[in-house]
């Protein structure tokens, strides 16, 4: 008879999970067949192992006229001694050694060694066939780092990935079928009690007329619904958070350069938002909020849309009027900042001069003390030269007058003594003068020092008035005509 859930693939079921298979029969190989001939190895091996391991024993032969060696190895604990009979002849005898021979057992030695090792050479052939690797056995190094660990469970992943897919396509066949009876012979109205409509958000549950359309539409359902067992997926909570974040800037640095782009033309508008819709379908975090953003784009290409449909209205053109208000209040504002502009220009320019004329008074100051000071050391260095020639020709004409006393010893006394008081006087006299020419020296300095004060005080108010804040006087057009200090 007909199928009576009239299915696709006529079967109500999905492909069987099988294990591996050849190409002439569906009867699976077991996993075992794969490395049956290592495991017979291994068995070898193994068995070949136990009886080395049996046969490392300490066995050998001793004199029998000296019983006391075979204790040696049956009794006594560390540090025993055993007696012997006969001391003299046992020592003649090379003592132990010429007594006792012990079996050699470094060839089961190194025999267990090559099995050891040709035995984890097999179980690496079983694990490279299987793709069991050590990581997914829980095997581990303490000296590997957290990279390698990764890249191993990786590489192990891919090796069990088929058998993961297979079992993820079984399920998802299982939904398919399930999906396909739920379209075809279910109610609208169970089908939203079972979906619970009534709990989604707002924007879900206006898109939920068109998506009952695609599912009653056989073409669009076959087309335009895609059914997927994301519950079999194991979700990594730190890769889940990087997708969304990766989302989240993927889709803000479209949003950043489209809308700009709409804004400018709108006729690509539709096409800005088929990208979105397109770039957004590869996220499969974003499948909760799709529903929102779908109404959100719809919105934004209809807003788009009304100014070309709509003939121009008092509301636009007082919009208008007020962009060409706001144009002409930026033009005045650019106006003034390029009047301000000019004003601090013209600041600067002032500011530079004053420096520059305060600079050339500080020359001219210097070089007026520097000339005067010149002027008072070559008077009081004329001054001391002269004193100097004065006191010599005194001094002289004492010595003159000394000698003439020698040779006539009636001379007059008081004569040469007011010579002498005259000289002194003299050269008390050339003493003021000197002291004088220095006090005019430093009277001058100081009336100098003065004037450079006053002229630096001068100067700051200047520097002040340049720095002090400015005001933009504006003419009955509004346009900028001067600047004046502010108050």
């Amino acid at each position: 008879r007909d199928d009576p859930l009239e299915l696709e693939g006529f079967f109500p079921c999905a492909k069987p999970l099988y294990s591996t298979t050849t190409s002439d029969t569906l009867i699976p190989v077991p996993d075992f067949v794969l490395y049956q001939d290592q495991a017979n190895e291994l068995d070898i091996l193994s068995d070949r192992i136990d009886g080395l391991v049996k046969a490392l024993r300490i066995r050998g032969v001793y004199d029998a006229s000296q019983p006391a060696l075979q204790r040696l190895l049956t009794e006594g604990d560390n540090n025993t001694l055993i007696p012997v009979d006969k001391w003299m002849a046992f020592t003649e005898k090379n003592g132990l050694k010429g007594s006792i021979d012990i079996l050699p057992i470094d060839e089961l030695a190194n025999a267990l060694l090559q099995c050891y090792r040709a035995r984890t050479e097999i179980k690496a052939q079983i694990y490279e066939i299987t793709g069991i690797s050590d990581i997914i056995r829980g095997a581990s190094s303490a000296s590997e780092t957290a990279t390698a660990q990764q890249i191993k469970g990786q590489y192990a992943g891919l090796r069990l990935r088929s058998m993961q897919e297979e079992v993820a396509l079984f399920a998802s066949e299982l939904i398919r079928l399930k999906a396909q009876v739920i379209c075809s012979k279910f109610q609208p109205q169970t089908i939203l009690a079972y979906a619970a409509a009534g709990q989604m958000s707002q924007p879900d549950q206006q898109m939920i007329p068109q998506a009952m359309q695609l599912m009653q539409n056989n073409p669009l359902r076959n087309f335009r619904i895609e059914v997927d067992a994301d519950s079999l997926v194991q979700l990594d909570e730190q890769q889940n958070k990087r997708d969304r974040v990766e989302f989240l800037t993927a889709f803000g640095g479209f949003m950043k350069e489209a809308l700009p782009v709409g804004q400018q033309s709108p006729e690509l508008v539709p096409m800005l938002v088929e990208l979105i819709k397109f770039g957004i379908g590869g996220f499969k975090q974003a499948k909760p909020i799709e529903g929102v953003l779908d109404v959100a784009l719809e919105q934004m290409k209809q807003k788009q849309a009304v100014p070309q449909q709509q003939k121009p209205d008092p509301e636009m053109i007082k919009l208008q009027a007020q962009q060409q208000a706001d144009q002409m209040r930026m033009q005045a504002d650019t106006q003034a900042a390029q009047a301000k502009m000019q004003a601090d220009m013209q600041i600067t320019q002032a500011k530079a001069q004053a420096d520059m004329q305060i600079e050339q008074m500080k020359m001219q100051h210097s070089a007026q003390l520097e000339q005067q000071k010149l002027q008072f050391e070559s008077q009081l260095k004329n001054m001391e030269m002269q004193a100097a020639k004065e006191k010599a020709e005194l001094d002289a004409a004492t010595k003159i007058m000394v000698a003439r006393i020698g040779a006539n010893p009636g001379l007059d006394i008081p004569l040469i003594e007011a010579q002498q008081a005259a000289s002194e006087k003299v050269t008390a006299e050339l003493g003021e003068n000197v002291r004088a020419a220095i006090d005019n020296m430093a009277q001058m300095h100081e009336n100098m020092a003065n004037m450079h004060g006053e002229t630096m005080n001068r100067i700051g108010g200047v520097m002040q008035a340049l720095a002090a804040p400015k005001r933009i006087l504006r003419g009955p057009d509004g346009k900028a005509i001067g600047v004046e200090v502010a108050a």
